[in-house]
């Protein structure tokens, strides 16, 4: 065993558990952990000064620099789906439905890119299974 340590005994263990549990020392304890915190008047000012850097103010903003992720938390974020394929009419739930970008668009922050799609629609429009429907997509 390392010097310095012990096993404790029930010697030991008995008198820290009566210790523990009384309600005494679990109210010193509870006061100790109890934090500062801030007064009223200094939690308005730091509501008053707090700056929106929510998205374009945002320092980290990349613009149209932003990968597929980016995009499509951008999209999910700003633009609420119908829950419509927009080729085959089913309807479904949001995870059912997905955007898919547009072949000859880039992926950029536009809307008009993407068309929501069903998994089944969008797994044949990546693969080239969906051809062009009337001079549409």
């Amino acid at each position: 065993m390392p010097k310095g340590t012990y096993k404790r005994t029930s010697k030991h263990l008995i008198p820290l558990i009566r210790r523990n549990k009384s309600i005494e020392n679990r109210i010193k304890v509870s006061y100790a952990l109890i934090g500062h915190g801030f007064s009223k008047k200094t939690l308005k000012k730091m509501r008053e000064n707090h700056a929106d850097f929510s998205g374009e103010n945002n320092p980290n903003w990349r613009n149209n620099d932003v990968g597929k992720i980016g995009i499509h938390l951008w999209l999910s974020k700003n633009f609420k789906k119908k829950k419509i394929c927009e080729f085959c009419g089913k309807s479904g739930t949001s995870f059912s439905i997905q955007w898919a970008k547009l072949k000859n668009k880039p992926y950029a922050r536009l809307r008009e890119n993407f068309i929501e799609l069903c998994a089944r629609c969008h797994k044949n429009y990546d693969c080239n299974k969906i051809f062009c429907v009337n001079g549409g997509w």
